[in-house]
């Protein structure tokens, strides 16, 4: 009989032929194919963005697959387990976990995924602080080496093993425990260095060791912002806070309560849980071919909405361009009638006050004089009166169509002299305030001066009021002017919009002319009217 060891070539080819084939089948027993080690990111991203309901539909989808096998199958429960150890719901953990195992038994690396079960399961009862479980199953994991276990496991199971040692008060093995672990970490995985630092603050708590305490905290929070890991900040801050709050020091107990508070409230762990559960009963409902098919529906719908308002939209536009044309055709054309009004109340108000002129010089100062005329040759006392009477009348008229002192007296006196003779003839008080420095030309103070008595003129027509003032206040780049009165006041809104107003539009058209600002204020208690005149 020949052997194949007789031709060196056969030895040399059935060696290299049995070294391809015991890495093949380690590199099945060990490593994740493609598409899982794709999933598993892909799952780190989202519970990072506390996007847990997106990463269950991926999951879901990724278990839905046709050619999905039982390792597929295993890897999507046990990545579905980490969603939910983020939310800290370890009922749910342990279910997913159960169900991964119960696919990893029926593939030919049954050892493999009990290891990895045995891990998993060891490290939710640590987490639920059932530590004489999590012991159990960790020691035969660590005894044989952590064969099976990828290096974040390892780390982990090393800082359980750690803690362990620190509960017995075996404070210089679980030290040294502490950072082998840290060194571990360091080199195969950092981003979870925060976790050991989470827990090195208990042992430098026990310890009494205070200073270095802090500095883990600094570290595990800087590990952690750097990773964007929430749930590892929260981890740090709340051994911190516990430590504080449990030898006495309120005061920093106070201020990682309030950091931990405000990190689980952008965590919100009981909404993320129970919209995750609506999300996963949803999924089990429906196939996955069910629904690509609604998805492909929606998405030919959506091009149909899409096209249907896009044509409401324009329509909408062009209804809305179409109205406020009109709008602004109708509103041009009532203002247009609103200054025609206006012009013809005040040419109306003109031929009125020439009416008044002619009344005043026919039945007062003509009817004087002709009874002067008639006496002339009768030399009676009454001769001189009358011809007092008839200058003051003629006066009242001159100071009616213009105040003739007004260039010489200025605004002040002038307004001053309106206040007395408002007193004087009416039964009425009014007050001046007037604080003035003559800031204005002349031109403006007469318009101001007739604004003034037109409101003045309203108050003693309208208002039913037995008091007014008027206040004028000079001020740094402007006069403010008041008019304010005790009566029953008006609707001002109502009242703009009355053409029959020709008092308040004067006032307010006066004003506008003055390049200044006015606002009116009216209820029951009485009415005021603010003017402010700019300086040039």
């Amino acid at each position: 009989m020949n052997s194949i060891f007789h031709n060196p070539k056969s030895v040399v080819k059935y060696i290299i032929l049995g070294v391809f084939s015991l890495l093949f089948f380690i590199n099945n027993i060990k490593a994740q194919t493609k598409a899982e080690i794709e999933l598993k990111e892909i799952v780190y991203r989202y519970n990072n963005a506390l996007q847990y309901d997106s990463a269950i539909l991926v999951i879901n989808n990724f278990i839905n697959q046709k050619n999905s096998s039982n390792q597929n199958k295993f890897y999507a429960n046990l990545f579905m387990s980490f969603i939910y150890k983020r939310l800290q719901d370890y009922t749910q953990v342990n279910k997913f976990l159960d169900i991964a195992i119960s696919y990893g038994i029926q593939t030919k690396n049954k050892d493999y995924f009990l290891a990895i079960y045995y891990c998993q399961k060891s490290f939710a009862y640590f987490d639920v602080s059932d530590f004489s479980k999590a012991d159990s199953l960790m020691r035969p994991l660590i005894a044989n080496n952590y064969k099976y276990l990828e290096n974040q496991d390892k780390g982990t199971l090393m800082i359980q093993a750690a803690f362990m040692l620190l509960r017995n008060k075996k404070y210089a093995e679980s030290e040294n425990k502490y950072k082998a672990a840290e060194k571990f970490m360091q080199q195969n995985c950092p981003c979870e260095l925060p976790i050991v630092y989470a827990n090195k603050i208990q042992f430098y708590e026990a310890t009494k060791q205070f200073d270095k305490m802090e500095e883990c905290y600094r570290m595990g929070m800087a590990y952690a912002d750097s990773c964007g890991i929430l749930k590892y900040k929260m981890m740090c801050t709340q051994n911190m806070y516990y430590f504080y709050r449990k030898n006495g020091y309120f005061e920093k107990a106070i201020y990682y309560s309030q950091a931990w508070d405000s990190m689980n409230f952008i965590f919100k762990t009981n909404e993320n849980i129970q919209k995750l559960k609506d999300v996963d009963h949803q999924l089990k409902e429906k196939a996955i071919e069910e629904i690509i098919d609604k998805q492909n529906n929606i998405i030919l719908q959506n091009k149909i909405h899409t096209n249907n308002l896009i044509i409401f939209t324009l329509i909408i536009i062009c209804i809305t361009i179409f109205f406020l044309f009109y709008y602004e055709l109708k509103k041009s054309k009532f203002k247009r009638k609103q200054r025609m009004q206006f012009t013809k109340q005040l040419f109306e108000k003109i031929e009125d006050e020439r009416k008044r002129i002619a009344s005043d010089l026919h039945d007062g100062i003509s009817h004087d004089l002709i009874s002067l005329k008639k006496n002339k040759h009768e030399l009676t006392n009454h001769l001189e009166s009358d011809i007092d009477t008839i200058i003051e009348n003629i006066r009242s008229i001159s100071r009616n169509l213009h105040p003739v002192m007004f260039e010489r007296v200025g605004l002040k006196t002038t307004i001053e002299q309106l206040v007395e003779k408002i007193q004087s003839t009416n039964q009425f008080l009014i007050t001046a305030d007037i604080s003035y420095n003559c800031s204005l030309d002349n031109n403006i103070e007469l318009q101001l001066f007739r604004i003034i008595q037109e409101a003045c003129s309203n108050m003693l027509k309208h208002s039913f009021a037995i008091a007014g003032r008027v206040s004028i206040i000079d001020e740094h780049k402007m006069v403010n002017v008041i008019i304010e009165d005790n009566g029953k006041g008006f609707n001002v809104n109502q009242k703009l919009n009355d053409n029959n107003s020709y008092g308040l539009h004067n006032i307010i058209l006066r004003t506008k002319l003055l390049g200044g600002k006015i606002h009116v204020e009216s209820n029951s208690l009485g009415t005021k009217i603010n003017i402010t005149i700019p300086k040039k």
